[in-house]
């Protein structure tokens, strides 16, 4: 989840500026049903999905 955020947090001004870019992060279908067994994983992927929707994120 980290990685993502870090990448997005670094190249958003850019495309900003730019005015123009697009961000596709691709997860699973665990964000909306999560996995029993895969609690992790379910935070982390629900965790960036819910970074990626906001309207502007903010850098970390």
């Amino acid at each position: 989840m980290l990685a993502p955020i870090a990448l997005m947090s670094a190249l958003m001004p850019k495309m900003a500026a730019r005015g123009w870019g697009r961000v596709v992060n691709i997860t699973s279908q665990s964000v909306k049903a999560p996995i029993p067994q895969l609690g992790l994983s379910n935070a982390a992927r629900a965790g960036l999905t819910g970074y990626a929707s906001q309207s502007a994120p903010e850098p970390i």
